[in-house]
């Protein structure tokens, strides 16, 4: 599904599968902020949805952003994975799709109903690492709004050890991210590669320039995990990528070495912002449930609810199937099997009576 807002969101899927083998599927989100990506990226690549959005006013007057999908499969038409397309523009680890499959299987007497969502892990840790790794505890009071309650000399001590812990973060997610261009580029062009030693090489020479740069920063300000510093950086380290990377002539990897400052800190609001995001999932299916990971039901319905930090570093698979009889087929089974009982009976009752000797003549003349 789409990822399309920033900010707190709720999510909302409801699947709904039908006995003749169709299903609905109808996706809400509900915000508090803007699109984070262009409008005309943030739509359903299948023509079969149905798309409405709409803007209202909370209590205190301010914006909520709604968002809804709705499409119905026919059975001969049910995808294999109903989901929407990512929206343009964002790096495949951020994973703003949730894997959907929901497959029927048909037969005479009965159906079962299978549904199946994986909400992959964002592998946030993985790939960005946590701030809090490098910043010190002690600095969370820092946004914990008891902040107030710190002397002058207190918050300036805080604030350096925060702000150096934030330098400290930003080398990591770029020497993360470098590394990435460089597995990208050695898996993809095997062929015609330049020699490993070259490329890692110029990773090394990438991650000292950092450190170099790091180390003569003065420590004073807090918004350095928006990234504003890059600027002065940005045009070396483009250098060093692109003289290594444009002998393969893989344009994309050209474009990923000039916007590695623009997607990791899209990647990082992104992040961010999901992390407060929350799931509802229900699932409508007929008849008796077979199997489930949920034991929540709302008015009949199968509900699961998660959390965005519920998938930050794991999957969350979503599961369950149902078994539907037919009884009206059932019982036209048992009448027509019934009907071949008495008529094989009857049948052979007919044939023993056939197959018996004839009575013995009886009569004058005739001896017993």
């Amino acid at each position: 599904m789409l990822g399309i807002f920033s900010g707190c969101v709720e999510h909302r899927y409801l699947y709904r599968f039908n006995l003749d083998g169709s299903a609905e599927l109808t996706y809400t989100a509900r915000g508090d902020s803007a699109d984070i990506h262009d409008p005309a990226y943030s739509l359903p690549e299948a023509p079969f949805y149905a798309i409405n959005t709409w803007t209202e006013l909370d209590t205190a007057g301010n914006p909520v952003y709604n968002y809804e999908a709705k499409a119905r499969f026919s059975p001969d038409s049910l995808p294999s994975n109903p989901g929407l397309r990512e929206a343009a523009g964002v790096s495949p680890s951020i994973l703003l799709q949730h894997p959907t499959t929901m497959r029927p299987i048909h037969l005479y007497f009965l159906s079962i109903f299978r549904y199946e969502q994986t909400f992959e892990s964002r592998r946030r840790t993985t790939l960005e690492g946590d701030r809090w790794d490098y910043i010190p505890a002690e600095c969370k009071v820092l946004e914990s709004g008891k902040d107030s309650l710190l002397s002058a000399e207190e918050r300036e001590a805080l604030e350096q050890k925060y702000a150096a812990g934030l330098l400290a973060w930003n080398a990591g997610r770029y020497k993360l991210r470098f590394r990435e261009i460089l597995d990208t580029t050695l898996a993809r062009h095997p062929d015609k590669m330049p020699s490993r030693e070259r490329l890692e090489g110029a990773i090394q020479q990438l991650e000292a320039m950092l450190d170099s740069y790091y180390a003569a920063l003065p420590v004073v300000e807090l918004d350095l995990v928006k990234l504003e510093w890059w600027d002065a950086l940005e045009p070396e380290v483009h250098r060093i990528l692109l003289e290594n990377l444009n002998q393969i002539g893989d344009t994309s990897l050209q474009v990923a070495a000039l916007q590695v400052s623009d997607m990791l800190e899209l990647r990082r609001q992104v992040d961010e912002d999901l992390v407060d995001e929350s799931f509802t999932v229900q699932v409508d299916l007929p008849g008796r449930v077979l199997r489930s990971n949920t034991n929540t039901m709302e008015k009949g319905v199968l509900q699961w609810r998660i959390l965005g930090q519920d998938f930050e570093d794991q999957d969350v698979v979503l599961a369950a199937s149902s078994l539907y009889l037919y009884p009206a087929r059932i019982f036209g089974a048992f009448v027509l099997i019934a009907a071949l009982i008495i008529g094989l009976k009857a049948r052979r009752r007919t044939e023993e009576t056939a197959n018996l000797p004839p009575p013995p003549p009886t009569g004058p003349g005739h001896r017993g």
